[in-house]
């Protein structure tokens, strides 16, 4: 159990590792942020997304599926 805990640990680790490395090569907070939110819902919904409602939702929905009112 210890070892898959620091598995998912590392992985978690890695995945903030590159977040962290694509701000800081766009050096721009918004070009970045945009970057990674392309990758979480695709370029076509990117361009009707509502950040703030994206983000609300994501925080009340903890299971892999989120479904819309």
């Amino acid at each position: 159990m210890l070892i898959l805990f620091l598995g998912n640990v590392y992985s978690r680790a890695c995945e903030y590792t590159c977040d962290r490395m694509a701000a800081a090569y766009f050096n721009n907070r918004v070009n970045a942020t945009n970057g990674l939110d392309i990758l979480a819902v695709g370029k076509r919904l990117f361009v009707d997304m509502d950040l703030v409602e994206y983000i609300q939702t994501a925080k009340k929905e903890t299971g892999f599926f989120a479904r819309s009112l």
